[in-house]
């Protein structure tokens, strides 16, 4: 079934190291929330004949939580009358402390959000500060009690790692915070410098200093040991999950299955076409004035590139079925791992039907991939 990504580009404060499209200038809203639903109306009579199954829903951004439930309403009103959504249809809300209040929470339920990831990054203040978090530590906890009581029963924890100066019983000090509230689903981020984010620019001006990379993987293997005995299991590399709860629609991402995205530089994925939308909310509402959709770019896959992607994609996540491979792609992962013990053998494994990283081949997860892609390039299959 069909995912739908929707992109609100509207921030309080923007991090100083995300790289994802936000504004702090909240002008545009109102005229943003209305051209969001041409753009849909337009998107959709021009890529689908027919109507499309939807089994996920994800308002991502950006903080998605700062749309008035009047503007939400209209959003999901207006999929619904373009799309058959699925009764049990995941529809997630990206939310952060300090932006949501009891009311707001009980709207976005009574409108549909039957998911909530909360961007709670630490449970340390100083690192908060460091990371410019517009909230504390007591604030995340409230926030998720406050979601909790009215009743979201599915509710997802983004946490961030190896930040600078920060110790492993710093990262297993958040880790236990976050389980002691219990929620279904949690993310741990390693922190990434970005290009061209001031994070990034500090760091090349030699103002922060990066962690030692031992650091960062011991502090990682603590992260899932801790999470792997609370009972998450690790279904991707980031993200954990209990009692099945996993993310259904960022699963889509890694399973190859098609997604439509809305928004300023939301992109979308249906096969074997991608394309992105424009990353400027300037000409986003000028094309759509306009009644021209506001894609930036789009690409054909190519057979060698859906290889790669599909073994990069299911490494990082449950795994590659081996059989599926050979059949589709005629690649024989089997051989190629054979080729390549016994130097990965503690890094990958054969589970069943499938070859997946161990828990210490997600450490080295880009360095495998590449080594595999490039054995199969060296077989020439196409």
């Amino acid at each position: 079934m069909l995912g739908i990504y929707i992109h609100f580009p509207y921030c309080v404060h923007k991090c100083f190291y995300c790289d994802f499209y936000s504004l702090e200038d909240f002008s545009t809203m109102n005229l943003f929330s209305d051209l969001l639903l041409k753009e849909i109306d337009i998107a959709t009579h021009q890529f689908f004949p027919i109507l499309q199954n939807v089994d996920t829903i994800y308002f991502g951004g950006g903080t998605p939580s700062l749309m008035n439930p009047a503007q939400l309403d209209k959003i999901i009103n207006k999929i619904a009358k373009l799309y058959n959504i699925s009764p049990d249809a995941e529809i997630t809300l990206e939310t952060n402390p300090g932006t949501i209040d009891q009311q707001f929470l009980k709207d976005f339920k009574y409108l549909g959000i039957n998911r909530l990831s909360i961007g709670i990054q630490s449970f340390i203040d100083s690192e908060l500060k460091f990371l410019q978090r517009i909230h504390s530590s007591q604030e995340a906890i409230n926030t998720f009690n406050l979601a909790r009581g009215i009743g979201f029963d599915n509710i997802s924890i983004d946490l961030m790692y190896n930040l600078p100066v920060q110790s492993i019983g710093d990262m297993t000090y958040s880790i236990s915070k976050a389980i002691e509230l219990s929620p279904e689903h949690i993310s741990a981020y390693s922190l990434i410098y970005e290009p061209d984010t001031p994070l990034q620019k500090a760091v090349k001006r030699g103002q922060i200093q990066p962690l030692d990379e031992n650091i960062e993987a011991n502090g990682f293997m603590n992260i899932i040991e801790q999470l792997t005995n609370a009972g998450y299991e690790q279904y991707e590399i980031s993200n954990f999950a209990k009692d099945g709860k996993i993310s259904r629609h960022n699963s889509k991402y890694w399973t190859y299955e098609p997604y439509i995205g809305f928004g300023p530089s939301a992109h979308s994925f249906l096969y074997p076409f991608r394309h992105w939308n424009i990353r400027s909310i300037n000409k986003y509402i000028e094309r759509l004035q306009n009644d021209i959709l506001p894609i930036q770019g789009r690409e054909e896959i190519t057979f060698d590139e859906e290889i790669e992607e599909n073994i990069m994609l299911g490494l990082r996540a449950s795994g590659i079925n081996i059989q599926e491979l050979k059949d589709k792609y005629n690649v024989d992962i089997l051989k190629i791992l054979q080729q390549m013990y016994p130097q990965y053998n503690e890094y990958v494994q054969i589970d069943g039907k499938k070859a997946r990283l161990t828990q210490r081949g997600y450490l080295l997860s880009d360095e495998i991939i590449i080594d595999i892609i490039s054995k199969i390039k060296k077989q020439d299959i196409s």
